[in-house]
């Protein structure tokens, strides 16, 4: 028992000891999230004589167990960019959960980066048959290709470092069909190329 001649001889010999009539602390983890892109990743210590954790999120104003895991690590997926969550790990003690979640925190994903440009804006000129596309960058690209489709191919007609680009004189109510490319790490990103195309017609 604790104050004991017993405890004082464990003590003064090193010896690794168990108090008798001590009650454990069952005290839920505090984690600390890393962001992802629409994720999370949350870390923690392990907790003293925990069997289990369990992920909590607040969702209008409740508590709801989204996961459970035996690690100490979890990362929470399909999270909304810029969003922020209360999230709380609590853990099972003695084939019970611990429901305190005071040791909750807020976390937020990333901002959602587009990986491909897209369009903003198009504007036309009536009097010289042109347009000009603008479009938005992505993180990383050394220049942009300007893309048309001809037949069944592909065909880059034009190169740039801007987000901007004017097109020649064209002949009036001509279609084309067009998408943008962005070069990263000296490789162009030509994935879901006609998922992505659009139509332009010549004013």
């Amino acid at each position: 028992y604790k104050g004991t001649a017993g405890e004082q001889y464990a003590v003064d010999n090193g010896f690794d000891y168990e108090l008798i009539g001590e009650t454990p602390v069952l005290v839920n983890p505090v984690p600390t999230a890393t962001p992802g892109d629409g994720c999370v990743t949350l870390e923690w210590e392990a907790a003293d004589n925990a069997e289990k954790y369990a992920i909590a999120v607040e969702v209008d104003g409740n508590w709801t167990v989204v996961a459970k895991t035996s690690d100490t690590s979890y990362v929470l997926k399909g999270l909304k960019a810029g969003t922020e969550y209360n999230v709380a790990v609590i853990a099972k003690f003695d084939g019970n959960w611990n429901t305190d979640f005071s040791g909750a925190i807020v976390v937020t994903p990333n901002e959602a980066v587009s990986k491909y440009p897209e369009v903003t804006n198009i504007e036309y000129s009536e009097k010289y048959h042109q347009f000009r596309l603008t479009w938005s960058a992505v993180e990383g690209a050394e220049e942009y290709g300007i893309a048309v489709k001809i037949g069944d191919e592909w065909k880059v007609q034009a190169r740039t470092d801007k987000t901007k680009f004017t097109s020649p004189k064209l002949k009036e109510g001509s279609t084309v069909e067009m998408v943008i490319c962005a070069k990263v790490n000296g490789k162009w990103d030509t994935g879901d190329l006609d998922s992505r195309a659009f139509e332009v017609t010549v004013k």
